[in-house]
């Protein structure tokens, strides 16, 4: 038996059903980009996790643990997974559920994601006793740009006239690895 459920205030919300298969997904963005002839990869980053799962809602309350689950869905509600993989911070990202129908249950595939929480602090800089706070950096100098998919070393070469080494030593980036939406400094 495996469980779905959060916590509202210190009471556990749950629904409980039967997980026949779980499989982990793990998804990578990659970009593919012709060059000279040849498909080549510029960028690559890791999108998400996903844990499918194959369920089997049965006995008294199927249809109400079934809705709950679209409901969830729906709020984006932050979930945790309890079968045999054991899951928190997760939202499910799709719900489907076959046109068959059994008298005493319902068979439903759903798909949780993964969310990674940030920590936010908000408020003074925190700064151990004893030490002076560190001044802010002086603003970098030089011309940038947010990557994109098909950012190249060799399209800012072209665009900017800085040498392939030059921008390869201030981003630091595999040239197949150039990563989306960072700052990358091109001049």
């Amino acid at each position: 038996m495996a469980e779905l459920y959060y916590m509202d205030g210190k009471k556990k919300v749950a629904i409980q059903f039967s997980a026949e298969v779980e499989t982990e997904v793990r998804n990578m963005e990659i970009a593919q980009h012709p060059i000279e002839g040849k498909i080549t990869s510029s960028h690559a980053k890791v999108s998400s996790t996903e844990l499918n799962v194959d369920a089997v809602f049965s006995g008294k309350n199927y249809a109400s643990n079934y809705a709950k689950l679209v409901a969830w869905q729906e709020q984006g509600r932050l979930l945790t997974f309890a079968g045999l993989n054991y899951w928190t911070s997760n939202i499910i990202g799709n719900i489907s559920k076959p046109s068959q129908g059994w008298k005493n249950g319902i068979k439903a595939e759903f798909t949780l994601v993964h969310i990674d929480k940030a920590k936010v602090v908000r408020g003074k800089e925190v700064v151990p006793q004893g030490k002076a706070p560190t001044p802010a950096p002086p603003p970098e100098q030089g011309t940038f740009v947010t990557t994109k998919p098909g950012d190249t070393y060799w399209g800012w070469m072209v665009e900017f006239g800085t040498p392939l080494d030059q921008l390869r030593a201030w981003n630091n980036w595999a040239d197949r690895l150039i990563p989306i939406g960072a700052k990358a400094r091109v001049k």
